[in-house]
């Protein structure tokens, strides 16, 4: 359970690591980054994928 918890986390976050990297002065990326919907729909997206996947086998 760790190891998958811890691969979907990775899953995430890496497009937001790649953006603060990679497009550091795209005026989108500090939208991106600020944005509520990032830190609500993150984790709700990680917690459906996994009460799916426990329900569901």
């Amino acid at each position: 359970m760790t190891g998958t918890l811890f691969g979907l986390t990775f899953l995430v976050a890496a497009p937001f690591w790649a953006l603060m990297i990679l497009l550091r002065r795209w005026r989108w990326t500090e939208r991106i980054i600020g944005s509520p919907a990032t830190i609500f729909f993150g984790p709700l997206g990680l917690w459906v994928h996994l009460a799916a996947r426990k329900t569901l086998g």
